[in-house]
């Protein structure tokens, strides 16, 4: 009796549940998220260093802008001290530098104050002489040797009655004592609505105090911003960096993440810090990376389907070889297959016994 044997097939499951057969399909799955896992770390370091060198710049060019101001008030200080030593008594502040020569400006007032602290002069008409004595930027000229220029704080001035910078230095008698103070009031809001009127989005512009992290201008300008006092962290970050630095930080007053570049001014102890929003500057990096997570998600899903296709392709491959095997084992003919070359690709037992061959030859190649 001839019986013929067939094997059970393999189904999909049983071959995906040996992990060997997963490799065919996990192994591109696993390079590709690895590609994209390296453009994106390198793609937010690129966009983050693109970040901190857009704001080093800007600090850099609103350090030179602050430094250029600093500078033009020396200059106006310099030639009206000069003019009072030369023509002390025919002074007159208001003829050297009239008020309508700087409304608009950032200069609120020009005055003078004689060596007890007793305001004597101003370029705004009607303005009160009012005692000066007691402001620290007047009191530091008369306690502290040396010809130097103090630029204080922003405080209420008393003849003015508005917030100021005060840009102070000492004036001296023909005898070389000092004989009072010359003072140059500037608008910190002027320099703050001057930073305004540039387009950085929802970053934020700083001018503050080296010595005591006063604020003295910032944008965006908020009620009470002006003579607040920086975090304590970040005044001690850009006293301890070097005179360029940078910084990332959340801002109390908005809550927004910024990342910052700060240029200290150190001959005149301020530090000028710019920050662009952290958001804004990962907004394209966010719309790369769900474009890249998508496609790469596509990507996988196909993997996975032409791998289980292959998978499948080749169960199907290994069941008809299995068939065929075991047709031709249980089969009463011999059969022997010969290709064009002579080789012998295929014979079954009963052609061995037929022909009085070793079964060994069943894995060899024959050739006549």
């Amino acid at each position: 009796m001839l019986s013929i044997f067939s094997s059970r097939p393999r189904t999909i499951m049983e071959a995906l549940s040996r992990p060997a057969a997963f490799l065919p399909i996990l192994i591109p799955i696993l390079l590709l998220w690895a590609g994209i896992g390296i453009h994106l770390v390198y793609e937010n370091m690129r966009a983050e260093q693109a970040a901190f060198d857009d704001t080093d710049n800007l600090a850099r060019g609103f350090g030179e802008v602050v430094a250029r101001t600093i500078e033009g008030v020396e200059r106006t200080i310099k030639i009206i001290r000069n003019v009072r030593a030369r023509y002390p008594d025919g002074f007159d502040l208001k003829a050297i530098s009239p008020a309508a020569d700087v409304q608009g400006g950032p200069t609120l007032q020009i005055a003078v104050t004689d060596r007890n602290g007793m305001m004597v002069g101003s370029n705004l008409p009607g303005a009160p002489m009012v005692d000066l004595a007691d402001r620290p930027h007047i009191r530091i000229h008369f306690e502290k040797p040396g010809d130097f220029l103090y630029i204080s704080a922003p405080v209420l001035g008393r003849a003015s009655g508005k917030w100021s910078i005060q840009f102070t230095r000492k004036l001296f008698a023909r005898d070389g004592t000092v004989d009072g103070v010359i003072v140059v009031s500037l608008d910190p809001y002027y320099m703050s609505r001057f930073y305004e009127s540039l387009d950085i989005g929802d970053g934020s512009i700083l001018l503050v105090g080296l010595n005591d992290g006063i604020i003295r201008a910032q944008s965006p300008l908020r009620p009470g911003s002006i003579g607040s006092v920086m975090a304590a962290d970040r005044i001690q970050a850009i006293r301890s960096g070097g005179t360029n630095g940078r910084y990332r930080t959340a801002a109390s007053a908005d809550g927004i993440d910024r990342t910052y570049s700060y240029r200290r001014l150190d001959d005149y102890g301020l530090a000028v810090a710019v920050g662009l929003a952290t958001d804004e500057v990962f907004l394209a990096l966010r719309r790369d990376k769900n474009t890249t997570l998508a496609l790469g998600g596509l990507l996988s899903a196909l993997f996975a389907i032409a791998g289980v296709l292959l998978v499948q392709q080749r169960q199907r491959l290994l069941h008809s070889r299995a068939l065929m095997a075991a047709t031709l084992e249980n089969i009463s003919q011999g059969i022997v297959m010969v290709d064009q070359d002579g080789n012998v690709p295929l014979s079954n037992r009963r052609a061995l016994r037929l022909l009085d061959l070793p079964d060994e030859v069943l894995y060899e190649k024959w050739s006549y």
